[in-house]
């Protein structure tokens, strides 16, 4: 099982959002187990939480994605913010990079 274990109080970028979402989406496509424990963070900003639960779910259902990689020890507001940016992908917002060019 690989564990995603932070030491930071803050995850505030939606880089940081992006490479957690792209590290968890390899292991699973190669059949292994993830956690995620965030027990040490105390505030996501949006642009994380969207950049990383967006791109998780543009890939994986949520209920499936919440089976193979939990999410663990959130705070109350860390695990609201997260909880926000999926309710936004399921209303049909999208990351910049996952809307359809127009021309």
């Amino acid at each position: 099982m690989r564990i995603f274990r932070f030491q930071v109080r803050a995850m505030n970028s939606a880089t940081a959002g992006l490479e957690l979402a792209r590290d968890v989406l390899c292991c699973l496509r190669s059949d292994e187990s993830v956690l995620i424990d965030l027990e040490a963070v105390e505030r996501v900003t949006p642009s994380f939480a969207n950049a990383l639960i967006m791109t998780l779910l543009a890939e994986i259902p949520r209920v499936e994605l919440a089976a193979r990689a939990p999410i663990v020890n959130a705070s109350p507001s860390v695990a609201q913010s997260l909880a926000e940016s999926a309710r936004r992908y399921e209303a049909g917002i999208r990351l910049s990079s996952q809307r359809a060019i127009s021309a």
